[in-house]
């Protein structure tokens, strides 16, 4: 079997790029043969009118793209092509490039970027579903994309030219999904269902286990405002007993650490941390918070909570609905309700018989589901359901 994996990275690192390098060494490790193409978004001249106008044709129609595809196919001869990330640089027309070529597609979905200008159907402080199923004035409205009237444009022009045309529909065999809640997000927004395929993250070198409860609480990632942070703030300068440890960096890290500042409470910026502090953070932890207000997709961090053997307390919504369960991996609380997680913290943290047993649960979910193993094998079974079952075009 040969795999033409292909992966567009952001100008800014994210969990999209760890993926398609871990299911690259996955797929190498199993025997496949891979042929890899990794382009990068900062190649992107976008400093003046006229290239941000050529970016945005690009990104509806990426004329480079699909022939940049279709060289990469005659000379390579793929049984399938995988993509990841395909924005703005290849376009859907690497799609297009596969069809011709009768090469079966199978496209990694890490966010709602086909139905959503902005990619996470968050806008303003607030979820929103304005744009599913309709034309997407409001994206233009809110300037969804990158806060630009002309980004914005460019997407939702590629959203509706590629729904008018069947691109979506017609021209990718499998959409590999992270959650079921993604699945019925993408599914009202036009994808056929019957091609969506739920395959979870998983991690390549899972960290140590240890249920032993710790000493403090613990926040992993960005100082956004989608991440819940303000109010996880607000809530533990009404819990006293127990330190929150906050690790991660970002645009409102300044703002945070000015509200610990003014507030009363026991947390602690950390700032950015290493991947080796991070373990050693997640180790020494009695539970990880993840109080997200906007939908995620599939948090790394939720991962290696449960590897570690922590339990996740999080917001209820979205997909973090689904992956945490109630009093078995952890606890939920109302998205952006700081009273409701206060509550839930100052009975927890007296009741270290249920940390114990949520933290052991978690690790055995995690072996269950979320190992490089189970994650091959998922891999491997999708690609042979495609090579021997029927693909429409």
């Amino acid at each position: 079997m040969k795999i033409l994996v292909c992966h567009v990275a952001y100008r800014q690192p994210g969990g999209e790029d760890v993926v398609f390098e871990n299911e690259k060494i996955l797929l190498q490790e199993a025997g496949v043969e891979v042929v890899s193409v990794l382009l990068h978004n900062d190649s992107i001249n976008d400093s003046t009118w006229a290239g941000r106008l050529h970016a945005g044709i690009e990104t509806i129609w990426s004329r480079r793209g699909y022939q940049y595809i279709a060289d990469i196919l005659q000379r390579e001869q793929p049984d399938i092509v995988h993509f990841h990330n395909i924005f703005p640089l290849l376009s859907p027309s690497a799609y297009l490039a596969c069809r011709d070529a009768g090469t079966p597609v199978i496209q990694t979905l890490h966010n709602f970027r086909l139905i959503c200008a902005g990619a996470t159907l968050f806008t303003k402080g607030d979820v929103c579903e304005r744009c599913i199923r309709r034309i997407p004035m409001p994206a233009l409205y809110y300037r969804c994309y990158r806060d630009s009237y002309m980004a914005t444009a460019a997407v939702a022009s590629m959203q509706i030219f590629h729904r008018l045309i069947g691109t979506f529909k017609n021209h990718v065999s499998r959409y590999l999904v992270l959650t079921t809640f993604a699945k019925s997000r993408l599914v009202r927004g036009g994808l056929p269902e019957s091609r969506i395929i739920i395959k979870p993250n998983f991690l390549m070198a899972p960290p140590e286990s240890n249920i032993e409860v710790g000493d403090y609480a613990l926040f992993i990632g960005r100082m956004t405002e989608d991440k819940g942070i303000g109010m996880l703030l607000d809530a533990w300068a009404e819990i006293n007993s127990l330190p929150l440890l906050v690790a991660g960096d970002g645009p409102l890290y300044a703002d945070m650490q000015q509200k610990i500042a003014v507030k009363s409470g026991k947390a602690h910026m950390l700032g950015h941390q290493s991947k080796e502090k991070v373990q050693s953070l997640l180790a020494a932890a009695a539970f990880i918070i993840i109080p997200s207000v906007c939908y995620e997709g599939f948090p790394i961090v939720l991962l290696e909570a449960f590897a570690s053997g922590k339990p996740v307390l999080c917001s209820r919504l979205g997909g973090l609905d689904e992956l945490v369960s109630e009093n078995v991996t952890g606890k939920k609380f109302n998205a952006g309700d700081s009273a409701d997680l206060v509550n839930i913290v100052n009975k927890l943290i007296l009741d270290k018989e249920s940390l114990e047993r949520m933290g052991r649960a978690a690790r055995e979910e995690f072996n269950l589901k979320y190992t490089a193993t189970v994650a091959t094998k998922e891999l491997l079974d999708i690609y042979e359901n495609v090579l021997t079952g029927k693909h429409d075009y």
